[in-house]
């Protein structure tokens, strides 16, 4: 290998006409040189053979089932790792009922004039459950609105921006303002909702997270 690298590394001879002391010094120089041009070639060609095929000090498993602690990892299977624990660690939450933070937009259009249903679990591919949910509702029309909220099939009174039906409201939202509305859904993830004082706003509503409950 050192032949090779010293064929690869050319000088153009030393100067005639100099000190023998700088001579000395140059002659000193190409021999760092050469040394260095070999360190080089000699890593480079570890490097190569460490880590273009698997072996010893790689590995390209996306379990990393061996576990080695010598072998590096390569960038794909490390990313493919962390997303299935990822993934894991999500179904894990969902499965001891914790709190799911979403940021899914399941609205986006004219509030209706009297209740309807809203399928939560449909608009944000959850499955069909009972849920707690948190919600984001965000005038996007010229003048102030007001929203009404409840579970689907509620009819009993409760706080509300008119006088007709019960339910959680959201009153007096000014143009691009958000307000947050809390509630549970039916056994199927829908809620109902209006706008009781106009018709024709337009309006988003984004399911900000959720929580399956268990249902009686």
């Amino acid at each position: 290998m050192a032949d090779e690298v010293t064929r690869e590394i050319s000088f153009p001879g030393i100067p005639q006409g100099i000190d023998d002391e700088l001579k000395d010094y140059l002659l000193r120089m190409e021999e760092i040189i050469r040394e260095i041009g070999i360190g080089a070639s000699y890593l480079s060609d570890v490097t190569l053979q460490r880590f273009s095929t698997e072996g010893d000090g790689f590995k390209d498993e996306d379990d990393l089932v061996s576990d080695s602690d010598t072998a590096a990892l390569s960038q794909q299977s490390a990313k493919a790792y962390i997303d299935a624990q990822d993934t894991a660690l999500n179904a894990a939450l969902v499965t001891a009922n914790c709190m799911t933070y979403d940021g899914t937009l399941i609205y986006n259009g004219s509030a209706p004039s009297t209740y309807t249903d809203l399928n939560i679990a449909t608009a944000a591919s959850i499955t069909a459950q009972k849920m707690f949910v948190h919600l984001a509702v965000k005038n996007t029309s010229a003048t102030k609105r007001s929203y009404v909220f409840r579970t689907n099939g509620q009819s009993e009174s409760g706080p509300e921006a008119s006088s007709s039906g019960g339910g959680t409201g959201l009153v007096d939202l000014e143009q691009n303002d958000v307000g947050y509305v809390s509630l549970i859904t039916d056994a199927n993830g829908i809620i109902e909702w209006h706008e009781p004082l106009t018709t024709g706003n337009h309006m988003h509503i984004t399911l900000l997270a959720w929580q399956k409950l268990q249902t009686q």
